[in-house]
């Protein structure tokens, strides 16, 4: 289960991290991840699923865990199927909602997602994947990343020492 993130990794370990993704093959390559979690109105909250959301140059891909179960699931979606974006800002509480809505249809709705993640997914559809540099960031989203890719596996468990 992945950890909400509210300060930064170190700089070494960012640095790490960062060594590391640039060693993936530029399609595979994540550019930006994000966490977030979704609970079912029907279950009153009991079922909740925790998301990763992993950005790269042409796909977006989505990996659930069940609270419960701890049930893995991916799925993913071509860049170019995103129609929108929608982030819910919420002034009173420490997190936002986020939706990604896809040209067939279906579409992945987060709470709990930490305020400064949305900030860059807000932008990809009128700015493209340049908001993912690494100028962009700042280090609690790199932070956030990080916990994103270890949850789909993009990265070995053991990269970093778990804080």
């Amino acid at each position: 289960m992945p950890k909400f993130v509210w300060k930064s990794l170190p700089p070494e370990d960012i640095n790490k991290l960062l060594e590391y993704v640039a060693s993936i093959p530029e399609g595979e390559r994540p550019l930006y991840g994000l966490t977030g979690k979704k609970s079912s109105f029907l279950t009153a909250g009991t079922a909740m699923w925790t998301h990763a959301i992993c950005f790269t140059a042409d796909r977006i891909m989505v990996t659930e865990e069940g609270f419960v179960s701890g049930k893995k699931t991916q799925t993913g979606h071509n860049l170019s199927d995103l129609v929108q974006v929608d982030v819910k800002r919420r002034k009173l509480a420490g997190s936002d909602e986020l939706v990604l809505e896809f040209g067939d249809g279906s579409s992945v709705e987060l709470v709990n997602v930490p305020k400064t993640q949305c900030d860059p997914v807000e932008l990809l559809p009128s700015q493209g994947t340049s908001v993912f540099a690494r100028e962009r960031l700042s280090d609690a989203q790199i932070t956030n990343c990080y916990y994103a890719y270890d949850m789909a596996a993009v990265i070995p468990p053991d990269l970093l020492k778990k804080k």
